[in-house]
């Protein structure tokens, strides 16, 4: 019988709404998630490459929980115009950890991230749209997380095409200056585009849920990467299922 850890872990599994819309989707699905591989796992925050579950589902172990916020934030931008339903689930998982994860992995955490996920895909008894949600060990650590992504995910909606272009590009900037020039708009759009977009809340809402997740669960959660522990995990690279 395999072990379980005695660390959390945060997992998250995600979906693609109207897949079967999108012109091209398999293709722009591999391109983005291959970039958001090789970026976060440079960053050290996923533990192995993006691996595809089903057609439009895709999941990865985070290598800290407290990453979560920041994972769930580039998942929007980088796979846009894509939208995304998440689900994010934090307990223990089973060892070996060994890549793919669809098949190999299992746990507490991901059962979790199922159920959230789960119940963002249903929609029901939902008073407004939900788009993002987290299932936990820490029922009160649930209950706030999802208060806070219920008000993130009502702005997010509001968020037009226009807007999030000039979020990306403000995001690997990190100047208004240097995105206006990039955009070729003035300054002033830069800032009209940000401030209606709720850049700033959305910036905000990763530093305080970072922070939320570090006092609810303490205990320093960092793990080794994948390609630290095994020689079968290529970077550059995600699994299929």
């Amino acid at each position: 019988m395999r072990a379980t850890t005695a660390r959390l872990y945060a997992v998250i599994t995600a979906d693609v709404v109207a897949s079967s819309g999108v012109p091209g989707f398999t293709r722009l699905r591999d391109q983005k998630l291959g970039r958001l591989s090789t970026e976060h796992l440079q960053q050290k925050l996923v533990l192995q490459p993006y691996t595809v579950t089903t057609w439009d589902e895709f999941q990865n172990v985070l290598t800290d929980m407290a990453h979560a916020p920041q994972v769930i934030w580039d998942l929007r931008r980088l796979m846009f115009p894509l939208a995304l339903r998440i689900g994010v689930g934090i307990g223990r998982i089973l060892e070996p950890l060994r890549p793919p994860i669809n098949t190999l992995a299992g746990g507490q955490a991901f059962e979790l991230a199922r159920e959230a996920l789960d119940r963002v895909q249903a929609g029901k008894g939902q008073k407004f749209p939900r788009f993002t949600r987290f299932r936990s060990v820490d029922a009160k650590f649930e209950q706030l997380a999802n208060l806070i992504y219920g008000l993130h995910d009502t702005l997010l909606a509001k968020v037009t095409e226009k807007q999030w272009a000039t979020i990306c590009v403000q995001v690997r900037t990190r100047s208004q200056d240097d995105t206006a020039r990039k955009l070729r708009v003035k300054k002033s759009t830069v800032s009209r585009n940000l401030q209606r977009g709720f850049y700033w809340q959305m910036e905000e809402t990763v530093e305080v849920m970072r922070g939320i997740l570090r006092e609810f669960f303490p205990v320093a959660q960092k793990h080794a990467t994948l390609e630290d522990r095994t020689s079968s995990c290529n970077q550059a690279q995600f699994r299929s299922s």
